[in-house]
């Protein structure tokens, strides 16, 4: 019986060991360039660098799948990506898209492009955050560019929405609302959209994109997200110090 009870309490010690394991990360390049010549010496390729959870476990593999299902939406012009079950073939979709359009119309179109660069933040054991700085280029007037940053807890590997992410939301966000107002010299009650911005119903709200590292949170709005292609993107830059207070400490420890 003494045994049995021990291999019980020996049992329950290593799946709580294994559950407090730290998942690591490690950047992986993902790289194809088309068979067709080169114009000028701009040749189509795609380059993907990726973190990756080397963990075997449900909660790495999920993180993966869900950073994978992202690059696929950049990078992929089948509707079908679906379909697609590794980077390989996710890159190749993208290489034969263009070289079919160039076998058909060999005046067009020019070089395609497609790069995405990664970073990684891991906060303990309980979160990790990952940028996607991302850019394609398919011919037109200029390319489609952004940054896509997301959240995943390390204990289920669910994306964590952005208000989880804090304690007082609405207060960080009165507060960043403060240092757009300042930035750009404007006054508290006027009309933004008039300014030449383009927030729905002339509201201030937080980007669709938030970066958190260890030194600073960037409030990231792409092109286009409050403002014409032409302005570029905006960033609100905050120390680690002025946003401590409004973090969730679930995730953000001491």
């Amino acid at each position: 019986m003494k045994k049995i009870i021990l291999l019980i309490c020996f049992s329950v010690v290593l799946l709580s060991c294994k559950k407090q394991q730290k998942i690591a990360f490690e950047m992986v390049t993902y790289q194809q360039k088309s068979t067709l010549p080169c114009e000028e010496g701009a040749c189509t390729e795609v380059i993907v660098k990726i973190p990756h959870a080397l963990s075997k476990d449900s909660v790495s593999k999920r993180i993966n799948e869900q950073v994978f299902d992202i690059v696929k939406e950049i990078v992929v012009f089948d509707q079908d990506n679906e379909r697609f079950k590794t980077y390989e073939e996710a890159i190749n979709s993208f290489i034969t898209s263009y070289e079919d359009i160039k076998k058909q119309f060999p005046n067009e179109p020019v070089p395609w492009e497609a790069k995405i660069e990664s970073k990684y933040t891991v906060f303990g054991k309980e979160l990790v955050n990952i940028d996607m700085d991302h850019y394609t280029f398919t011919g037109g007037a200029h390319g489609s560019q952004g940054v896509i940053s997301v959240f995943y807890d390390l204990a289920t590997g669910k994306e964590v929405a952005q208000k989880d992410l804090f304690v007082n939301y609405e207060g960080f966000k009165n507060l960043a609302k403060k240092k757009f107002y300042a930035m750009n010299h404007l006054e508290e009650n006027v009309s933004l959209n008039e300014k030449g911005y383009m927030f729905e119903d002339d509201k201030f709200y937080l980007a669709e994109n938030i970066i958190i590292n260890n030194e600073e949170l960037i409030v990231r709005y792409n092109h286009y997200e409050i403002a014409p292609y032409a302005q570029g993107p905006t960033e609100l830059k905050f120390s680690y110090k002025e946003i401590k207070s409004y973090l969730n400490p679930l995730y953000f420890k001491e």
